[in-house]
């Protein structure tokens, strides 16, 4: 399925390009910074009542024992005497289960690192050196998670991951003091192009494009805690629709006692019942938003010159093979796995065995007869709008209200709102909430702010906000103005580099551990391809008739520029 989902993807080589490695305004990943270093401060400070149990040496371990238990492998070159013992000591520190916890562990030091975690968390919500605020934030976060794991649960998860890919992310270009900074000099050198003004030779402007493949990486992350968590929401209460009643009930999470009780003698067995079962399907096929991403990307771009020249009739007919292949393969994966994945009485095997073909003919009736027709129905409206007296329902129509951000979101905002209002459930739906930044764009942020702004300033506030804070919404860079630079790798490399990932990969799953050396040495050759075709491209483009220093198409497309690095494959027109 992978092999054969990749394969697809090497059939629309320019559209991975352009998407993946594109640039876009840098005014979401300010959001997702400032968001999430102010929600992981308000995570921990939830905790302070705990500090000193969870921490320090006077709570579950002392001082010896978490050493010894989490941090034998961190702290092997390091003693109590002599510190660490040179620069590989530290970098080995790093590598492991590092904490702070491990040299500051006494009630009161374990306030001071923790203050001082906020400190450096606030530092990089304001965007000041983010670069460094964010590699130290990351570092410092998992260094309280990897002190005492016993409290954890799927919220930190969400947050050491989000975590992760930000410090991959050029947050620091909007709505920071690194910007504002870079904006005054660039200003009183007279280099900066104010928001709204034409582009100028020599002049930098205020938002510059900035690398978009973190976000997708986010958008994944999403799509997988979600799949992950509705299927395993398995068992009557689930099917029965349950679920949300019990939850709703239960002491250690309702918000609201005696109130809660009377809503639920109400709609216990009607509302919550299809609320329940809602957000189990909403969760089970949230993928699909990641499907009509994929989908209105195409949609957007196939009149474009660019991708007619890409979808020639081989490459189109080969994605669709590669497409039905993998699909074939999930039918198969599904059919197999059903009998373990659902709930069975036990020393029943007359009941077991009627319930798992039952099971059965459901998967084989929508994955072989529903899902056929769907995908029929889709190439149907492709040819054959349906006109329905104003509305034309079209792929576009169908992309935008059952596939897109409409429908999966505008859920996900009634779901985790529903649990902010009346679960104590702690900071978990606030972060999966602000995960939903990643697929927005910048200029649909700045455009809520700015429609915000406006409504404050008919207020009171008219005094407080300066009429010179619109600029802060302004147009980010035109694509078009953005330099060309950079070459692109040639797709018969990339697909040489993929089949050795996948040889390591099914060299894992066939049961052998030992390939951290074939991993290292792939990025490694990664890393060495890219820094080649990076500096000899001149002398390789004799060798490789396809590549160019820019693709001509690059003014039709949109933004031409290095996308992540020499490290990367592309160059991505955005």
């Amino acid at each position: 399925m992978v092999v054969a989902t990749l394969a697809w993807a090497a059939t629309r080589m320019e559209s991975v390009r352009r998407s993946l490695l594109g640039l876009e305004d840098p005014r979401m990943f300010a959001t997702l910074r400032i968001g999430t270093a102010l929600m992981t401060i308000q995570c921990f400070w939830n905790l302070k009542p705990y500090w000193r149990m969870l921490w320090s040496d006077e709570g579950l371990y002392d001082l010896d024992e978490i050493r010894s238990r989490f941090g034998s492998s961190a702290l092997m070159g390091w003693t109590p005497e002599d510190g660490f013992l040179d620069h590989w000591a530290v970098l080995k520190y790093l590598w492991g289960k590092h904490s702070l916890f491990y040299f500051w562990s006494s009630p009161d030091g374990v306030e001071w690192v923790m203050y001082g975690i906020f400190g450096v968390l606030l530092l990089y919500a304001f965007g000041v050196l983010s670069r460094l605020t964010g590699v130290l934030s990351w570092l410092l976060v998992c260094s309280v998670y990897n002190h005492n794991g016993l409290y954890l649960e799927g919220t930190d998860t969400v947050y050491r991951t989000l975590w992760w890919v930000l410090i991959f992310a050029r947050t620091g270009d909007a709505w920071s003091v690194d910007n504002w900074v870079r904006c005054k000099l660039l200003r009183r050198a007279g280099k900066l192009q104010e928001v709204g003004e034409p582009a100028q030779p020599g002049k930098q402007p205020v938002y510059r494009l900035v690398p978009s493949w973190p976000r997708y990486l986010i958008m994944a992350q999403l799509v997988a805690i979600y799949t992950a968590t509705g299927i395993v929401k398995t068992g009557n209460v689930w099917v029965q629709g349950d679920a949300l009643y019990y939850a709703l009930n239960m002491d250690h999470f309702y918000r609201f006692e005696d109130w809660t009780q009377q809503v639920s003698a109400i709609f216990g067995t009607n509302l919550f019942r299809l609320m329940t079962w809602v957000t189990r399907w909403w969760e089970e096929h949230f993928a699909i938003a990641m499907l009509g991403a994929i989908v209105g990307f195409q949609l957007r771009h196939r009149d474009q010159p660019w991708f007619v020249a890409q979808d020639r009739p081989w490459r189109r007919w080969l994605g669709r093979v590669a497409l039905v292949l993998g699909y074939l393969a999930l039918y198969r994966i599904s059919v197999l796995a059903y009998p373990y994945v659902g709930e069975l009485p036990k020393n029943q095997p007359e009941q077991v065995a009627t319930i798992v073909s039952s099971g059965i003919f459901r998967v084989h009736i929508t994955m072989g007869v529903v899902v056929p027709l769907l995908v029929a129905a889709w190439f149907a409206l492709g040819r054959w709008p349906l006109k329905v007296r104003r509305w034309t329902i079209d792929q576009s129509f169908v992309q935008r209200w059952l596939l897109g951000r409409r429908l999966w979101l505008t859920l996900g905002v009634v779901f985790h709102g529903f649990l902010i209002l009346f679960m104590n459930i702690g900071m978990f739906p606030f972060i999966m909430l602000m995960v939903y930044v990643a697929w927005l764009r910048g200029e649909e942020i700045a455009a809520a702010l700015h429609w915000v702004w406006r409504q404050l300033r008919r207020t009171g506030l008219r005094r407080v906000l300066p009429a010179s804070g619109e600029q802060w919404f302004g147009p980010a860079q035109r694509p078009e103005d953005l330099p060309a630079r950079g070459s692109k790798i040639a797709d018969a490399v990339v697909v040489v580099l993929g089949l050795l990932l996948l040889a390591i990969i099914y060299k894992r799953i066939g049961g052998d551990r030992d390939v951290g050396g074939l991993v290292y040495a792939w990025l490694g050759l990664v890393a060495a391809v890219a820094l080649v075709f990076r500096f000899a491209a001149r002398r390789l483009r004799h060798v490789f008739k396809n590549m160019s220093e820019v693709p001509h198409s690059a003014a039709l497309g949109g933004a031409p520029g290095l996308a992540g690095g020499a490290l990367y494959r592309a160059v991505a027109p955005a």
